[in-house]
């Protein structure tokens, strides 16, 4: 097992809406990632930060916002295989036609 932080820079865009963080193994290619596929790690609210385990093996990490029963993935990260702790930054973009999305910094 490894360690993965997740920190989320404090904006005002977005910044009562929490994140809820997700993970999946091995998802299959043009297919539509449901809330029922994934594990959930976690949320994390405006300016705080996110530590969980994960595997030593690949895995992808998903940020989504959840309104009114609605899963709404925002980005996603495919973490490789090893052993080494893994720190991963995000922060909520303006873009209001698309509900502020979380991304993560790259």
């Amino acid at each position: 097992m490894r360690k993965l932080t997740i920190n989320r820079k404090k904006t005002f865009v977005a910044g009562a809406s929490k994140v809820f963080i997700y993970s999946i193994e091995n998802p299959a290619p043009n297919v539509e990632i449901t809330k029922d596929m994934c594990t959930f790690l976690g949320d994390i609210k405006n300016g705080k930060s996110l530590e969980v385990q994960i595997p030593e093996h690949e895995i992808t990490i998903i940020a989504a916002y959840e309104s009114l029963g609605i899963f709404m993935i925002t980005d996603h990260v495919t973490l490789p295989e090893g052993n080494t702790d893994i720190v991963l930054e995000g922060k909520a973009k303006l873009n209001p036609s698309i509900g502020n999305p979380f991304l993560f910094i790259k």
